[in-house]
């Protein structure tokens, strides 16, 4: 059976040498593949001749695994001859060198199992992990005993391998980890088992690739070993598990921009589009999915493809999963999606986003403080800067909504709500009147007396541009416990005014642009405190006193023309 599996290796061999001399596209790679295929059928050779066993399960293994790598690169080749590749030179490019590097995996595994004398047997005695202490030496004869077994090894041993790598990965010994990562050509073997047709190998090999993508410093290594092929040919067919760890993986990987177009070129836009589609199963799975999707999202030409795809629906349909947290990200994904175009935005509106965003700010609807925080960022983004988009919001029951969590929230939510409204106040002016009607100017002044600094301070900024529109100053005013209120809390006592009047004095010479704001300053029993700020050089102070003063005097010489 074996001289069978050899003599058609050999011919595949010779017919792959042959007709990748005619490839004119990177005919230079394909002269490296020619000369790897050479050396592969002598070590091959080396291999079967020297084999203690005609019964050697692992050499029947590495056979198989060869015929099935020189199968794929012919395929390869005679796409790249006939120019029928439909990826483009640079999947092209990308799959030429996959392919010479397999294959150097492939001599490896081969020269090893002629040189490693027991090792190639299935009983060969398994070395022990070194104690707590132990020397250095002995840590590094474990690391490469372990990867000496994933490369010859046969099944058996690869999971047994495989494991202790996962048990060091995850483990808190750090000094273990850096050898196991500085053991040579590591990184490039764990990659090559992704490709592995067991399961329990794929998905063991998935997991040590995901605790090794949490490297910054070995994120590198695994673009470079090939990993985003592997890694999305398992989100298309691998095992659940598998997804999962490869689908975090490649959130890892795609935080580098430049891996993004990497893992689209790929295909892995596609396959994630796929495995999102149903936002009621595998939330395990969905979640980090997302991730990476909102990582490709940050590339225009790619947002435009996944909405084409239909990834707004897809949100929208995520944004019902049972998983918070896979609502939060599918948020937080749509407001990626949505930023820098106005069309986009306008698409998101007109797919019902109000509907689908405001449910989060229902205070009958049991939501998270990071959902509704999440929300209001998607609403701020989406809505704040379009006209039609902004009216649609300001017809719903919007600001009714965001009165009752300022009423009755606690701090943590009024301060997402007060920095939302100061930018729907940047967004437009008919927003502001709106905020004046619906009754937030009387609840603000409330809120200048709560415990929080950050509360009654964000509820001062907000009064200064509420009041900074005509209509609601004037309506403001009319309000006569509004001002008495202001100027109770600037001075209540001497301790008190440096801090009150960081926020409360713009608000007054907000209110001092209007006649009746100034008479009632005037006669409200506290001018003479403003007066003596003044007298301290407080900036603020000084212009509300010089507004007042200046218009009594006028008044005086009107009293004095008029005789």
């Amino acid at each position: 059976m074996r001289n069978e599996v050899l003599l058609s290796i050999e011919q595949h061999i010779d017919c792959l040498i042959s007709s990748t001399c005619s490839i004119k596209t990177f005919c230079f790679k394909w002269q490296v593949i020619r000369e790897k295929l050479r050396r592969l059928n002598s070590d091959l050779k080396s291999s079967v001749h020297n084999s203690r066993s005609c019964k050697n399960s692992l050499l029947e293994e590495l056979l198989q695994d060869l015929l099935k790598a020189v199968s794929e690169i012919k395929m390869l080749a005679d796409h790249c001859f006939n120019d029928s590749y439909s990826g483009g030179k640079l999947l092209m490019r990308s799959d030429i060198d996959k392919a010479s590097s397999r294959l150097d995996i492939l001599s490896k595994r081969f020269s090893e199992a002629h040189a490693s004398g027991t090792v190639t047997y299935p009983e060969a005695i398994v070395v022990a992990k070194p104690a707590a202490g132990a020397s250095q030496d002995d840590m590094r004869f474990y690391m490469n005993d372990l990867f000496l077994r994933l490369r010859i090894g046969n099944l058996d041993m690869k999971v047994t391998a495989l494991e202790a790598i996962n048990d060091i990965l995850n483990g808190d010994d750090k000094h273990l980890v850096a050898l196991l990562l500085d053991v040579e050509d590591e990184i490039s073997l764990l990659v090559s088992l992704l490709s592995y047709s067991d399961v329990g190998i794929q998905e063991r090999a998935s997991e040590a690739v995901m605790f090794i993508a949490g490297f910054d410093s070995c994120k590198a290594a695994l673009i470079a070993a090939g990993a985003i092929d592997p890694l999305v040919r398992i989100l298309e067919a691998g095992s659940t598990l598998a997804k999962v760890k490869a689908a975090w993986t490649l959130k890892n990987l795609t935080e580098n921009s430049d891996n993004v177009w990497s893992l689209s070129a790929n295909g892995g836009v596609t396959a994630l589009l796929k495995l999102t589609r149903d936002a009621q199963s595998n939330a395990e799975l969905i979640y980090p999915c997302c991730g990476v999707l909102q990582n490709l999202g940050v590339v225009t030409e790619i947002k435009r493809f996944m909405i084409d795809e239909g990834m707004v629906s897809i949100l929208f349909e995520l944004l019902t999963s049972k998983d918070e947290a896979t609502r939060i990200q599918a948020i937080e994904l749509l407001t990626t999606i949505a930023s820098g175009e106005d069309i986009i935005k306008a698409e998101i509106v007109r797919a019902g986003a109000t509907e689908k965003l405001l449910k989060f700010l229902n205070p009958n609807i049991p939501h998270s403080l990071k959902e509704r925080e999440v929300a209001f960022k998607a609403i701020d983004l989406i809505f704040f800067s379009a006209s039609n988009s902004l009216y649609c919001l300001l017809g719903s029951r919007f600001l009714g909504w965001v009165l009752f969590f300022l009423n009755t929230g606690e701090d943590s939510i009024q301060e997402v709500v007060l920095k939302a409204m100061l930018l729907l106040c940047e967004a437009s002016e008919e927003a502001m009147k709106a905020m004046g009607d619906a009754g937030f100017m009387s609840l603000l002044v409330k809120l200048l007396e709560v415990k929080s600094s950050k509360v009654s301070e964000m509820a001062a900024q907000l009064l200064v541009k509420l009041v900074s529109v005509q209509k609601n100053r004037k309506k403001f005013i009319d309000e006569e416990q509004n001002l008495k209120q202001i100027l109770e809390l600037l001075c209540p006592g001497d301790d008190d005014v440096k801090e009150a009047r960081r926020f409360l004095l713009p608000l007054l010479t907000s209110l001092t642009n209007s006649n009746s704001g100034r008479k009632k300053i005037a006669t409200s029993g506290y001018l003479k405190k403003l007066e003596k700020l003044a007298e301290s050089d407080v900036i603020d102070a000084k212009k509300i006193v010089r507004k007042i003063s200046g218009n009594r005097f006028r008044s005086m010489l009107n009293g004095i023309w008029s005789f």
